[in-house]
């Protein structure tokens, strides 16, 4: 099963692309242009493939109340898709590259490997 990592812009999914882990061989990574572009080939690959698709977008801000806002957005496009194969959002806080390390390779990581994916999902209550 192929794994899907969806972003806006060819340079972050180069960066992503990049620094993924070797080992993880059924990975590919697109960029779709904007942030509704990336979230609705995501849904497709979804519903149409039944494959696992991560969202991996800048948040362009540290603000957690706007961070908040960002997962909710996603959440009020994808929920229609029951949890098992809506797809999951990661977020590039304040953005990918300067959360490269840090963050989203991690969250990518975690995800490919199995962790507990309710981590990933929307949860209205912090």
């Amino acid at each position: 099963m192929t794994t899907f990592i969806i972003t806006e812009s060819e340079g972050d999914a180069a960066l992503l692309w990049e620094h993924l882990n070797s080992d993880w061989d059924d990975i590919r990574v697109i960029a779709r242009g904007s942030r509704m572009g990336a979230i609705s080939y995501a849904k497709t690959i979804s519903v149409n493939r039944d494959e696992p698709a991560i969202v991996v977008l800048d948040a362009n801000t540290e603000n957690e109340d706007s961070l908040q806002i960002l997962r909710s957005e996603f959440h009020d496009l994808v929920m229609p898709l029951p949890d098992d194969i809506a797809p999951v959002l990661i977020l590039g806080t304040p953005s990918i590259s300067e959360s490269i390390e840090e963050g989203v390779i991690t969250e990518i990581e975690a995800f490919l490997s199995g962790a507990d994916l309710s981590k990933f999902r929307y949860n209205p209550r912090p």
